[in-house]
């Protein structure tokens, strides 16, 4: 009789761990966010010279950062339970100095591709450690998705500036979807 009293104990301890890590997660919100961003950087990429985009983003990868540990420092106290925030924020910082710097170092050294595949690539990689932390597979399957769609534009041979306008409306769109899904799947989104 205790085996059974212990066994259903620790399934009611799974239950309510897997119910808080649920609670908890609002990856709907960064992904609308940065899907939001990354379609508002279009006309940047259409009309601007490099340095402009890296300056887009700085700007607005910073305040998107902020109102996302905003959002999640609200919910959790909203919520009275706290997550082990480092490896999130060791993410996004990767990925936002990853890009830039990518970026930043394609148009020092005149390498075009690397400016627009470099940061993509990068943020990709960096949704595939974000999946890992959620323990997330559809958020897994988004990333790479989009690493399959950054190499397909890529073997395509088209100019590196269409690409990164293709990218651009592939990663903001496909970001902002997946967001739309997430929170359609919330009933506290």
């Amino acid at each position: 009789m205790d085996r059974d009293i212990a066994a259903q104990s620790l399934r009611g301890v799974a239950v309510a761990r897997a119910k808080v890590r649920s609670d908890l997660s609002g990856l709907w919100f960064p992904l609308i966010l940065f899907g939001a961003i990354t379609l508002g950087s279009v006309p940047a990429v259409l009309l601007a010279p490099g340095e402009i985009i890296g300056a887009y983003w700085t700007v607005l990868g910073i305040v998107g950062g902020v109102a996302t540990g905003v959002f999640y420092q609200r919910r959790e106290r909203s919520l009275g339970v706290s997550a082990v925030g480092w490896p999130y924020i060791a993410t996004a910082l990767a990925i936002m100095c990853g890009a830039l710097l990518t970026g930043w170092y394609g148009g020092l050294m005149v390498l075009p591709a690397l400016s627009f595949f470099g940061p993509v690539v990068v943020v990709a990689l960096g949704y595939l450690v974000f999946a890992w932390l959620e323990r997330a597979v559809p958020l897994a399957a988004m990333a790479l998705g989009l690493l399959g769609a950054t190499a397909a534009v890529w073997l395509s041979g088209i100019d590196p500036r269409s690409a990164g306008l293709v990218l651009a409306v592939l990663y903001g769109a496909t970001f902002v979807v997946t967001g739309v899904l997430y929170a359609l799947a919330r009933k506290d989104a």
